[in-house]
């Protein structure tokens, strides 16, 4: 059995035939999302394939007063408004060419806490993904990177450590506004209600946001220059008619009754197995 998530590209006949294969065995697929359903069904698998949400946005949040505290100690005023900001190693290790991937993902995070202390906002690095053996899988040490890097460190601030995901949720709660390049993330931020816009490099990211809004930005770091997406940070920060906290809650509510509804799907069928 295979719970919801994401699949593909699946690019070349041959890897796709093993795909395919593979898939064709299991009684049913959970993709997460419309697009990604759309590509998965071009594989013409014989099983059934639903689209349903991924459980994480149903997941919840360690207490909030737990993350005051916590982000207190490591020198953040909560009192203030903390906008966060995770960068990706996935898109760091990406090809640079006329894009924000490779070193240009590191320079646009830099102008985009730029941007933020003109704005008299703190801003928050929140690594997602920590790799303790391979740097250059791990946002941490690119979110250091990043940080040593910069020539003003005010008002800056990272979460030093792995922390599970209640926790990372309850953090990204008391944002204020976030950009993340991260999918488990950006279902954090949407889940709690916190504008955010993505930075993609796949159709999930996409996918999720168009669950909770009708209008939403998704920069395909893959085909998009660094003015360019700086600019669209920007003016979705500083006009946010876009972001209607009481839709997207209500979008959240009927999304975790589609989760409830996969998760018996997959109990069923265990149960008939066993």
């Amino acid at each position: 059995l295979k719970y919801t998530k994401s699949y593909g590209p699946f690019e070349g006949w041959f890897y796709r035939f093993f795909i395919k294969r593979t898939l064709d065995k299991l009684p049913f697929l959970f993709v997460r999302g419309e697009d990604n359903l759309k590509e998965v069904q071009k594989l013409n698998l014989k099983i059934p394939v639903y689209a349903f949400p991924d459980i994480s946005i149903a997941l919840e949040p360690e207490k909030e007063d737990w993350a005051i505290r916590y982000l207190a100690d490591i020198g953040v005023d909560t009192k203030r408004p903390i906008v966060g900001l995770t960068p990706s190693s996935v898109i760091a290790n990406y090809r640079e060419d006329n894009n924000i991937c490779g070193f240009s993902h590191i320079k646009l995070c830099q102008e985009i806490i730029k941007f933020f202390q003109q704005k008299g906002r703190q801003v928050l690095l929140i690594p997602h993904s920590i790799d303790p053996v391979e740097k250059r899988n791990c946002d941490l040490y690119l979110s250091n990177r990043i940080y040593e890097e910069l020539e003003d460190k005010t008002d800056v601030k990272i979460i030093p450590e792995a922390l599970d995901y209640p926790k990372m949720k309850a953090i990204i709660g008391l944002l204020e506004f976030y950009i993340t390049s991260r999918y488990h993330s950006l279902s954090s931020a949407l889940s709690m209600c916190v504008p955010v816009v993505s930075l993609s490099w796949h159709i999930k990211y996409k996918d999720i946001m168009s669950l909770f809004l009708a209008d939403f930005l998704a920069i395909d770091s893959k085909s998009t220059g660094l003015e360019d997406a700086l600019y669209l940070i920007k003016k979705y920060y500083e006009d946010q008619h876009w972001f209607n906290k009481d839709e997207v809650k209500a979008k959240k509510e009927a999304l975790v009754k589609q989760i409830d509804e996969s998760i018996s799907l997959l109990v069923n069928e265990i149960n008939r197995s066993v």
